[in-house]
């Protein structure tokens, strides 16, 4: 049997051979021409007309690239359909290496069933179970067949032969981009980063307000005791009594004056006692400094 058919065209020569049975030999075999694979023809028709449903608008990015490379848009929506049908028709899924049923168990796991329970029918439920899945199958197939058709067309010979000049949307191998991290990993921030993150420690340094131990008590105190004060106490929507102007004015000044008092008495010294020992923990970092 053939061996190494995804490396080098050389090594796919290479070949097991009973030699003395039941032992087996690396041998090497003639350079005999492989049969071609099918290549779909060439066709005068609007290939426009596979992508209805995608718009190809002037002076998008896409559209530059294309002008760049002095490609017309006819022989673009040629090579995506080119692509595609690579894709789906070039390598069957037979040839996949088969989904793990592991790998369902565990999507499996991260449904919450009970709470689909409470709200659907289990009828509803298994159906949209089974569609899911089947969605699941699906992208993993075009995954695959995608990822072959790629490979394949990393050669010159290939792109030339099929008349693919691009891959769209290539897949960048692995190794081949640097990392770039988050900080406190390799690679350190993206470039476009640091000037918005400065920015934004800045607005917190100035802004952002530490909820300490006695701010906490001062909360909870204005709550419990004074949030119920107002300096002004108008009367009840649609009241029947008529107020006089200026025995309303002088109701409210007596009231402004209460409530002034009470905040000048009761809650100022208990706002002292609260912070009391934040002067003197602060006064000594004073004096050590």
């Amino acid at each position: 049997s053939r061996i190494a058919t995804s490396f080098t065209r050389t090594a796919a020569h290479l070949s097991w051979k009973p030699c003395g049975m039941p032992v087996r030999s690396l041998r090497w075999r003639p350079h005999e021409q492989d049969a071609p694979f099918p290549v779909l023809p060439e066709s005068e028709q609007d290939y426009s007309m596979h992508f209805k449903d995608q718009k190809l608008l002037d002076g998008s990015p896409i559209d530059e690239e294309i002008q760049e490379a002095g490609m017309t848009r006819s022989r673009f929506f040629e090579v995506l359909h080119r692509y595609n049908h690579y894709v789906q028709e070039g390598v069957p899924t037979s040839a996949l290496a088969p989904f793990n049923p592991t790998w369902a168990k565990n999507i499996g796991k991260l449904i919450d069933r009970e709470r689909l329970a409470r709200e659907l029918p289990q009828a509803t439920i298994e159906a949209m179970l089974l569609e899911m899945q089947d969605e699941v199958l699906k992208d993993y197939s075009q995954a695959l067949q995608r990822a072959v058709v790629d490979h394949v067309l990393a050669d010159e010979a290939a792109r030339r032969r099929t008349g693919i000049p691009f891959v769209p949307c290539p897949i960048m191998p692995w190794g081949t981009v640097p990392f770039v991290g988050i900080e406190g990993t390799n690679g350190g921030l993206p470039q476009d980063w640091p000037e918005g993150l400065g920015t934004r420690r800045h607005k917190m340094a100035v802004h952002l307000a530490t909820c300490s131990l006695a701010s906490l008590k001062l909360l909870d105190l204005w709550h419990r005791n004074f949030d119920n004060l107002h300096l002004v106490n108008p009367p009840a929507p649609r009241a029947a009594r008529m107020y006089d102007l200026r025995g309303f004015c002088e109701a409210q000044v007596a009231h402004r004056d209460a409530v002034r008092h009470r905040l000048e008495t009761e809650w100022l010294s208990q706002v002292a006692l609260i912070l009391g020992p934040v002067d003197a923990a602060l006064m000594r970092l004073r004096e050590l400094m």
